[in-house]
């Protein structure tokens, strides 16, 4: 089941990717929400090929390729963290006011790089067990410690996602409608994440409490939150693209 919903989600977000780059080329010259513009290209982008990377035959070939045992695993959570982290400096730049954007995009990419550093530090500190970084392995600590600080910022990055982008959805629906349903669909999607975050967590401290539900349980709720999770996010963020030149609210 990855496989299919993994490379679904590779396929969807590479082809939202290059119709926001044809978008983001064609407006180079408006000073205006062009940080929103490149953060949407690279969003998409990273989650294109940390969606490919979770994809279990390609995670083998690249594992092998690279020679580093569960690197697919690696780049594909720090390809998913990269990319709430640029729809947060998106949304940012849609909501701020011109004096306060700076600010807040370099806050993001601050705490995103912190959270960056700290997973690559736990993931050398225990790849050399030989285990694979998933709720299989939810009994070692080191594992559950690496998983939740993984599944911790993306659950707190979706929830803003969600709330920020239902706002402005509600904020939008009557001047600019297809802005409206875009983000109404971003909304869901980050939605569905911060949902996948808390299948996966609950999972992890429920073990840890000696109370887990099923493994097949987790694994059949998890990937699909996570696939609709993605596919939300990008329809949504190209209808913006069809409905508005700016695809949100006046400043």
């Amino acid at each position: 089941m990855d496989g299919l919903i993994f490379g679904v989600c590779a396929a969807a977000t590479a082809l939202g990717a290059a119709l926001c780059i044809r978008y983001a080329y064609r407006r180079r010259g408006e000073p205006t929400y062009q940080v929103a513009r490149w953060a949407r290209v690279v969003a998409l982008g990273v989650c294109s090929l940390g969606s490919l990377s979770a994809v279990p035959a390609v995670a083998d070939a690249l594992n092998e390729t690279i020679g580093v045992l569960a690197g697919a695993k690696l780049i594909a959570h720090l390809c998913a963290i990269t990319f709430c982290a640029c729809l947060q400096i998106m949304i940012v730049d849609w909501m701020y006011e011109r004096p306060y954007i700076s600010s807040g995009v370099w806050a993001r990419i601050a705490l995103v790089t912190c959270v960056i550093a700290a997973l690559t530090l736990q993931f050398l500190a225990t790849n050399n067990q030989g285990l694979e970084f998933t709720t299989d392995n939810a009994g070692e600590p080191h594992i559950v410690a690496y998983l939740l600080t993984y599944l911790a910022f993306t659950a707190v990055a979706s929830l803003e996602i969600t709330v920020l982008s239902a706002g402005m959805a509600v904020h939008s629906w009557r001047g600019r409608r297809m802005a409206g349903v875009g983000l109404a669909l971003v909304g869901l999607g980050g939605a569905a994440s911060v949902a996948y975050t808390i299948s996966k967590g609950g999972y992890l401290i429920a073990y840890q409490l000696s109370h887990p539900w099923k493994l097949e349980t987790e694994r059949a709720i998890s990937s699909p939150l996570a696939g609709i999770g993605v596919l939300l996010v990008a329809a949504g963020l190209c209808i913006t693209l069809a409905g508005s030149r700016r695809a949100t609210v006046h400043r």
